[in-house]
């Protein structure tokens, strides 16, 4: 539940991890209870199906290959899986943000939806945590990396031209808002590490 800080985690010794990667709002299917209220804001730590879930995990850390570790987590998912009609809105929302590599105004959003502002403000800030902003500049964010490292765009005017900043200065400033770096050497420092668009950046 970080959208606008950076997390720095030190890894010591040997440790096997699993990570699952859930699309925009994938997680709210699976929990009871809006996301807002699931997460400590200051640690970022989400403990909601904790300590009952460590059973269910240890096959999956016991598993040794891939397709049983992913059968496994499947039917854990399946077993919490709850439909939940309160997303609709902000699932539009969400989608035309990305759809606008989060160029779109607000006031655009509530008149495309069909809601009013307040209304769309409350159920974004309820079910992920954030303001439409702050997710808006996330989505430009990922956008960027992505438009360099999977459609091999290498020079930075291009980048900050496809991940549509404002000019390059507005480019520089968010990568440094963001990551603490300027867009280059974030770049070059970042790895991708399997099929999804998960990025990882490791120092020594």
């Amino acid at each position: 539940m970080n959208y606008d800080r950076q997390i720095q985690v030190e890894l010591k010794g040997v440790f096997q991890k699993v990570g699952v990667a859930f699309n925009p709002l994938g997680i709210n299917q699976f929990v009871s209870k809006p996301i807002s209220e699931l997460y400590d804001p200051q640690t970022f730590h989400f403990q909601h199906w904790n300590p009952e879930i460590f059973p269910e995990l240890a096959p999956v850390f016991e598993a040794d290959e891939i397709e049983e570790k992913r059968d496994l987590l499947d039917q854990l998912f399946e077993n919490r899986f709850r439909s939940n009609s309160d997303l609709e809105i902000v699932q539009q929302a969400v989608s035309l943000i990305f759809n606008t590599f989060g160029t779109i105004q607000v006031d655009e959003l509530s008149l495309q939806i069909g809601v009013n502002r307040k209304t769309l403000l409350r159920h974004f800030k309820k079910h992920l945590g954030c303001s439409i902003e702050e997710y808006k500049k996330v989505v430009k964010f990922r956008t960027s990396i992505q438009a360099a490292s999977n459609n091999g765009l290498k020079n930075l005017t291009e980048v900050s031209l496809y991940s549509l900043y404002y000019d390059q200065s507005d480019f520089t400033n968010r990568f440094k808002e963001l990551t603490g770096q300027a867009p280059g050497a974030f770049f070059a420092s970042i790895q991708k590490m399997g099929e999804e668009d998960i990025f990882w950046k490791f120092d020594e």
